[in-house]
């Protein structure tokens, strides 16, 4: 297993080296107008986020699978999503030009998400 470690830089099937970003050869055509240089930044930056929240009794403070019951609910399923674990939901924002619109989008939507649960219980 050491050998495959030590696997020389460029060699086939080889890894770039921790925290090398981006790798040698990475483009991302998507993001760059066609004649950007391969290291001319994108201008503007954008930023989503993805919140997973944990679904607890009131009372024992215990997990519980709630997350179908307050999915059956939620309006804006493009937003709030149902995750592996039963007693977990994820809560996204759009893709935001900055940090003060995801902090809008996010308390927006969980101001909605916690008022439907307290109406369930």
């Amino acid at each position: 297993m050491i050998a495959k470690a030590l696997v020389p830089r460029g060699a086939a099937g080889a890894r770039p080296a921790r925290g090398v970003f981006p790798p040698p050869g990475y483009t991302d055509r998507a993001a760059r107008p066609p004649d950007a240089h391969p290291l001319q930044r994108v201008p503007t930056a954008t930023v989503g986020v993805a919140v997973e929240l944990q679904i607890i009794d009131p009372e024992t403070k215990n997990l519980v699978s709630g997350a179908s019951r307050i999915l059956e609910h939620v309006t804006d399923i493009n937003r709030v999503k149902p995750e592996l674990i039963a007693s977990t939901i994820e809560l996204n924002t759009d893709v935001c030009a900055n940090i003060e619109m995801v902090r809008c989008e996010l308390s927006d939507r969980l101001r909605s998400l916690l008022a439907l649960c307290d109406e369930l219980g």
